[in-house]
């Protein structure tokens, strides 16, 4: 169903992780997949998410990683530039350069233009935003 390839963004672990949340909210006579059973299943995949795939990222991350990172997601738009990360920060451009250097190291972000940087996980910003209240 497009509502499940919208909001998994069609990353694998998450169709995965969605289809077995589903599941669980499958009528059992005819187990077929409803609009009910994909509505009802959005928290629970969100919630599993949240314990596990985005936690173990999360819990990976220095504090000065964190930082930079909830400065990306302050930028509000991503990609954002590494120069208003630095400017959220409270710093310069050459202050932040090891943390991102760390953070693409570590599978975090990866640079998608010059000068700009994503997160390279679907829906890490929105996880950062719960966890955080930004």
């Amino acid at each position: 169903m497009e509502e499940i390839l919208r909001y998994t963004e069609c990353y694998p672990y998450f169709l995965q992780e969605y289809g077995q949340q589903v599941w669980n909210f499958v009528d059992k006579g005819t187990k077929k997949i409803t609009m009910t059973s994909v509505n009802e299943a959005y928290t629970p995949f969100i919630n599993a998410l949240d314990a596990s795939f985005f936690k173990v990222r999360h819990d990976r991350a220095s504090e000065k990683e964190l930082e930079f990172m909830k400065a990306m997601v302050k930028c509000g738009v991503l990609p954002c530039p590494t120069s208003q990360v630095a400017k959220i920060m409270g710093g310069s451009y050459n202050r932040v350069a090891p943390i991102r250097a760390q953070l693409i190291h570590k599978g975090f972000i990866y640079a998608t233009n010059r000068g700009e940087i994503s997160f390279t996980v679907p829906q890490f910003e929105q996880y950062l935003k719960r966890v955080y209240g930004i």
